[in-house]
Parts: C-alpha cells; sequence; structure tokens
C-alpha cells in the first residue's frame, strides 16, 4: 500500500527506493516491477522497457509482466512490439481485462478493426457489472442523461480507472 502511494505521488522517489532495494536483492522481481512503473510514471520509457525485458526473461509466463511491458513498448513509440506484448499477455491469461483493452488499441492502431472489436468485447465481458453502472446504462436507455451523468459522475469520483 505504501509503495503504491509513493509511486502515484513521487514516482522518481519510488524508483530511487527500488534501486536501493534491488542493490540489497538483486533481481527481486517485486521490486522489478515497482522500479519499472516509477520509471514509466517517471516517463523513462527506455530504462523501464530494460527492466521489464528483464523481468519478462525471468518470469515468462507472468501476463501482468508482459502487460506493463507493452506499456512501456508504447511509452518509446514501439508500437509493432507493444502490440506483441498485449498479445502475449492474454495468451497468458485470458481474464487479464486491460491486457484486452490494450491489445484492442493496438490493433486499433494497426488498422485491424475487426480484431480490435473482438478484443474489446472480450474486455467488455470481464468487466465487473457494478451496480452504478448496470444504473447508468438503464439510465441511458431510458434517456435519463442527467440521472446517468449524476451515476457515472459518482463513480468515476471512487474508480476513476473505469
Amino acid at each position: 500500500m505504501a509503495a503504491s502511494l509513493l509511486l502515484r505521488s513521487n514516482p522518481a522517489e519510488a524508483a530511487r527506493r527500488a534501486d536501493l532495494l534491488l542493490q540489497r536483492a538483486p533481481g527481486h522481481a517485486q521490486v522489478s516491477l515497482l522500479l519499472a512503473l516509477a520509471c514509466l510514471r517517471s516517463s523513462d520509457g527506455p530504462r523501464a522497457v530494460a527492466v521489464l525485458e528483464a523481468l519478462a526473461a525471468q518470469q515468462p509466463d507472468s501476463a501482468v509482466t508482459r502487460l506493463e511491458l507493452g506499456k512501456a513498448y508504447l511509452a518509446c513509440g514501439r508500437n509493432a512490439d507493444a502490440l506483441l506484448a498485449f498479445e502475449h499477455a492474454v495468451e497468458l491469461d485470458e481474464r487479464l481485462a486491460e491486457g484486452w483493452k490494450q491489445l484492442s488499441a493496438q490493433l486499433d492502431a494497426a488498422g485491424r478493426t475487426v480484431d480490435s472489436d473482438r478484443a474489446y468485447a472480450r474486455y467488455y465481458e470481464l468487466l465487473p457489472n457494478s451496480a452504478a453502472l448496470i444504473d447508468a446504462r438503464v439510465a441511458l436507455a431510458e434517456n435519463r442523461l442527467l440521472a446517468a451523468e449524476s451515476v457515472l459522475t459518482r463513480r468515476l469520483e471512487v474508480a476513476p480507472d473505469d
């Protein structure tokens, strides 16, 4: 919890601390992932890629590592590599919703609209059916736009990544 708060509030400090920890425990997977995420949030995509490529070699079956590697590739403008990383992530874990979302976006950017739509449909299937989202859907279907907006605004305050 403290690490994620530091990562959000001060990614450069999170990276510095992760570096110190890795000096004591080289190759520690969780600390390496924290370092890579801190590098991404600090706009150091190349370093994030290097850390995540090493981590992916260490943990070839980690869908989360592949997902984050895809994001790092995107940060470096390596879209083709990102697409492959996202494909690999969802192959490793078909229930990785964020992987399907990222894959959909990259397929769309590559002009593969049908594949993108399929990936997005899989992402949508994996989304939790929170009561707030169901309420907003019903309000939209009934053309109660202000009610839908109010429900969604409250939901985004609680879960900004939805």
